[in-house]
């Protein structure tokens, strides 16, 4: 295994970070047929609106395809921002959907944490009492999650 580890490069990739913008923007140049305003497609608030709440390329993909889809269905054209907001999901920042993109489902962390399922669900809800919430959150950011 030493032979191996011997000839390895490790390479860090910090994912998009600040940079969702320019993601889209790679992605659209991409897609659209030569010739093709971005701006005949979609209007810049909405690619903003994207670019300020998705953060990995699966969401953002996601969300592109579903926005054009519905954009299409109502007949709008260039798609705006309203029809961005339809298709967003509202609940995208809360604490479930962190979690999940970091890996983590409601039985790992009950295993991990030491919680039952019925306390994890009220954490997700935001319906667990304030102390116990604390713990979890505690026990949480000491294992390294970012929430």
């Amino acid at each position: 295994m030493e032979e191996v580890g011997d000839q390895t490069t490790v390479f860090e990739f910090g994912g998009l970070r600040d940079r969702p913008r320019d993601y889209i923007d790679w992605v659209m140049q991409g897609v659209l047929p030569e010739g093709t305003n971005v701006a005949d497609v979609i209007t810049e608030d909405a690619l903003d609106l994207l670019a300020t709440r998705l953060k990995i390329p699966l969401q953002i993909g996601r969300h592109l395809v579903r926005t054009f889809e519905t954009g299409f269905e109502m007949g709008v054209k260039p798609v705006d921002a309203t029809t961005v907001e339809t298709v967003m999901f509202r609940r995208i920042d809360d604490l479930e959907p962190q979690l999940t993109r970091h890996g983590y489902d409601i039985r790992s962390l009950c295993a991990q944490f030491d919680a039952r399922l019925p306390e994890i669900r009220r954490l997700m809800r935001g319906t667990l009492n304030s102390q116990r919430a604390n713990e979890l959150v505690k026990e949480m950011r000491a294992a390294g999650l970012s929430l």
